[in-house]
């Protein structure tokens, strides 16, 4: 190799070493991340920045009051406080179900919540029954039908037919329904809209004591005699309509209990929230006039 050619390898050389101690282009590693903005609300470890706010608002494509930002900020914060108080409890399969349910879907979480509160016992009492008779006259009125039924389910087709038969002509016997893949059991009283859409249509039409025919399930077949039925607008009343009464009272009481654990939920936990950074001065001095 020459001696200019051997400079010029050398100065190339020192080119690219030199470039490459040069500044370099940032990344996406080196860039700081995004500001998130300042915290508007906080419950435990969980914070709700401004960033989020924008992107949902402009995911959106509105704008919203300070009271709509202050409920849309209350929700997320009751949210975390029920997700929260579930996972304490340890509620759902495993743990990583719940972790898997606190990042995507608070709701399983409060759902898991509503349940085991609506699940501890209760019960109605005879005053507690009078009084929410005399509160809620309107409630019992009834809306829509009601009817009580008997079910029969059976696995074999020529069982189903014998079985209907003999419900049909009053001789069914107590042997009759203990065979192998045959069950059955009674109603309390049912909105049409609890059973399938055909089922429904045809229990309309029915008259105490009569049957469906035998109606095809996936494995069995079923068919329902009618009991009873009360029309719409009828007034429930007692001792006729005592157990439905209950049963109404009951779903009340256990509504009520649940608000008022989740109100008490809320007050007791440690939670904040600010909206004064969504403010501008324009608008605080607008919402200080009279």
């Amino acid at each position: 190799m020459t001696r200019s050619c051997a400079l010029c390898v050398f100065q190339l050389g020192l080119v690219l070493m030199l470039a490459g101690c040069g500044p370099k282009e940032p990344t996406d590693e080196t860039l700081p991340p995004p500001d998130p903005g300042p915290v508007l609300a906080q419950v435990g470890d969980s914070v709700f920045h401004r960033a989020r706010l924008d992107s949902l608002l402009a995911e959106s494509d509105r704008s919203l009051s300070r009271l709509e930002l202050k409920g849309l900020l209350m929700d997320w914060v009751e949210a975390q406080i029920f997700a929260q108080e579930a996972l304490r409890r340890q509620l759902g399969t495993t743990a990583q179900a719940r972790e898997d349910a606190k990042r995507t879907r608070l709701k399983l979480l409060r759902g898991w919540l509503q349940e085991e509160v609506l699940a501890e016992s209760l019960t109605v009492g005879d005053w507690e029954l009078r009084n929410w008779m005399r509160d809620n006259p309107g409630a019992l009125v009834l809306a829509e039908p009601r009817v009580r039924v008997l079910w029969y389910q059976v696995t074999d087709s020529l069982q189903a037919v014998e079985l209907r038969e003999s419900v049909r002509r009053d001789r069914l016997r107590q042997k009759d329904l203990g065979g192998v893949g045959i069950s059955h059991g009674r109603s309390g009283w049912l909105t049409l809209d609890r059973f399938q859409k055909e089922t429904a249509a045809i229990l309309e039409l029915l008259e105490p004591k009569e049957l469906t025919p035998l109606l095809k399930r996936e494995k069995d077949w079923v068919f329902y005699q009618l009991v009873a039925v009360k029309k719409a607008g009828k007034t429930l009343s007692l001792p006729d309509d005592e157990e439905e009464i209950r049963e109404r009272v009951l779903e009340d009481l256990q509504l009520q209990r649940l608000a008022a654990f989740e109100r008490r939920l809320v007050q007791d936990a440690t939670w904040s929230m600010n909206l004064d950074s969504l403010m501008t001065h324009e608008s605080m001095e607008e919402e200080m006039r009279p």
